[in-house]
């Protein structure tokens, strides 16, 4: 597979010049590491990563109010498991980056 001219091989998953980042870069590392992308664990962790991200790059209310958004679709369960692991994740370091996933 290419994007954006980049071949993507185990070498450049993950990598700032293979312009994948998050939840695709981390799809396409399942894909060569025949890790199961279709466990609800896999969803949610990659989920989590693509806010740190999110946090990152927009700020905290970007990411407050994107999660209330997930609360009116999904319910206030899942927006409250997503904001916690987010906070969680976020005190131990994590930014998202590729695979990151950090316990305590």
């Amino acid at each position: 597979m290419v994007r954006a001219g980049v071949a993507l091989t185990a070498e450049t998953i993950g990598n700032s010049a293979s312009g994948l980042t998050g939840c695709a870069a981390l799809a396409y590392s399942t894909i060569l590491n025949d890790m199961d992308t279709s466990s609800e664990e896999y969803r949610h962790q990659c989920e989590v990563r693509y806010y740190l991200v999110k946090r990152h790059k927009e700020g905290r209310e970007a990411v407050v109010k994107a999660v209330e958004l997930t609360g009116k679709k999904r319910g206030e369960a899942a927006a409250k498991r997503l904001m916690q692991d987010i906070v969680h994740q976020w005190s131990l370091g994590n930014r998202g980056e590729h695979k990151d996933w950090r316990e305590d």
